[in-house]
């Protein structure tokens, strides 16, 4: 059964539920996963279109391989966020498998193109309490807090580089670059200063974006908990701009210099945070893509249409990035139930 959350860290232990049998989903769930599929693609699809003809990037001669990188790199940066979802799991009592919690993580990222973003908790929860008994509102609550604190490390790096992000701005303003150094160290003497309110803020805003799909008990994290949630989520937000500077490269003639690793990790965390405030943009659809012109036009070293490209071919990474993580652990988990089975008609025979 369900109990509540019986402290402000852990749930009560008898909420520990066993896996739940695979069954087939009602027609209608069927229907809403490929109806959202159907238009998150059509929307994605209209939006690059209208950049890809506005910023002449069809003038652009791409190199696939540094993409088909990208993609992989892109694919590989929600690994940090999956355990640190199953971190939030255990601690209410909800040991999930890997495997499932990497499905449900990837698979809820087709929900956040809906606007309001709250769909993506509700997928993930659905895909917990069908495949691993997880109740559904401790799969969204903690969902929530892992997409909170995600976006609160970007935060975090949005505003320790930017500076880079607009270094033009402040050149006009004839700032020392030697003053751009201090920076990071106010900032992130603030951060620690300043931890324990972070805290229950993060805590507060956990709970009230999983509320948008269902009641949830309250979930308390640490001062010292969040910090280590933060280093690792930051992580995550280091290899997407890896993942950024390979799409540069991409776009970029063998001689030209090579990609500013500053510029790309601020382009990653300003455009992204930037466009999950945004609430009415369905993943942060237009709002991220203009704050990401802005950071690569900030060096003078790229063109127009080279930029426009890199934007382009971001959102295409995106997407296609967390596709192919939901492709790949919905594949691995049905054919580790299927070769389960075998195994428990043996025992039952036994």
């Amino acid at each position: 059964m369900e109990g509540s959350v019986s402290d402000p860290v852990t749930a009560s232990s008898t909420e520990t539920l066993a896996p739940a049998p695979h069954k087939h989903k009602p027609l209608w769930q069927q229907l809403l996963k490929w109806g959202l599929f159907v238009v998150v693609l059509f929307f994605v699809g209209r939006h690059l279109l209208k950049m890809w003809q506005d910023g002449q990037a069809h003038t652009i001669s791409v190199r696939w391989e540094f993409v088909g990188a990208a993609i992989l790199l892109f694919t590989m940066s929600w690994i940090p966020s999956i355990i640190a979802w199953r971190w939030l799991l255990t601690l209410c009592h909800q040991p999930a498998p890997l495997l499932i919690t990497a499905k449900a993580h990837y698979t809820g990222h087709f929900g956040k193109y809906v606007p309001g973003k709250a769909m993506a908790l509700a997928i993930r929860g659905w895909i917990m309490r069908d495949s691993a008994g997880v109740p559904m509102r401790l799969g969204v609550l903690t969902a929530g807090y892992e997409a909170i604190a995600f976006m609160a490390a970007g935060a975090f790096w949005a505003v320790i580089f930017l500076p880079v992000g607009m270094g033009q701005l402040l050149r006009e303003w004839k700032v020392p670059e030697g003053w751009w150094w201090v920076w990071p160290l106010v900032m992130t003497t603030l951060l620690l200063v300043s931890l324990p309110v972070v805290t229950r803020v993060m805590n507060h805003l956990s709970r009230k974006m999983a509320s948008a799909v269902t009641e949830t008990p309250p979930l308390s994290i640490g001062s010292l908990q969040l910090l280590g949630l933060l280093g690792l989520l930051s992580v995550a937000w280091f290899i997407k701009s890896i993942a950024l500077a390979s799409l540069w490269v991409s776009v970029c003639p063998p001689e030209q210099s090579p990609p500013q690793w500053a510029t790309c990790m601020a382009a990653a965390t300003i455009a992204n945070v930037g466009g999950f405030i945004v609430l009415f943009a369905p993943a942060g659809l237009g709002p991220r893509e203009l704050l990401m012109v802005e950071v690569f036009s900030q060096p003078n070293v790229l063109t127009q249409p080279q930029i426009a490209t890199i934007t382009i071919l971001a959102r295409m990474v995106s997407f296609l990035g967390e596709a192919v993580g939901a492709g790949i652990f919905t594949i691995v988990v049905r054919l580790s139930l299927t070769s389960r089975k075998p195994a428990i008609a043996r025992t039952t025979a036994d």
